[in-house]
């Protein structure tokens, strides 16, 4: 969203503001505490969503570049396992839990499935 965003002429100040070590606007917008970003725009926010780059093995386990009920078949049977596969955490926090497979699910209602 924030790279969906017009930076505003006259930000509000906010005292003592601690500096970011990278912008995470717009280009040519301006992050500041009182603000953000500035105000934001939809057709900047689509824009920009679709020139992010998608990663085409996130999440698909079987090689045929979809995401289907076998892949959550893999996963599920990954978390019932306890195996430690780094592949299987969706969420990469460490663990394999209740949270990569509701990630697959959300995935599996997508756009990312199998035609």
């Amino acid at each position: 969203m924030m790279q969906g965003t017009i930076d505003l002429a006259a930000p509000a100040r906010v005292v003592n503001e601690k500096t970011l070590d990278f912008n995470p606007c717009a280009t040519g917008v301006t992050f500041d505490w009182g603000t953000g970003c500035g105000l934001l725009q939809a057709d900047l926010m689509f824009d920009a969503v679709a020139n992010l780059p998608i990663d085409n093995e996130f999440a698909e386990f079987t090689g045929n570049s979809c995401i289907d009920a076998t892949d959550k078949a893999r996963l599920l049977a990954a978390f019932r396992l306890n195996l430690t596969d780094s592949i299987y955490d969706l969420n990469k926090d460490g663990l394999l839990n209740e949270v990569d497979l509701e990630i697959m699910d959300t995935l599996l209602l997508a756009d990312r499935v199998c035609s």
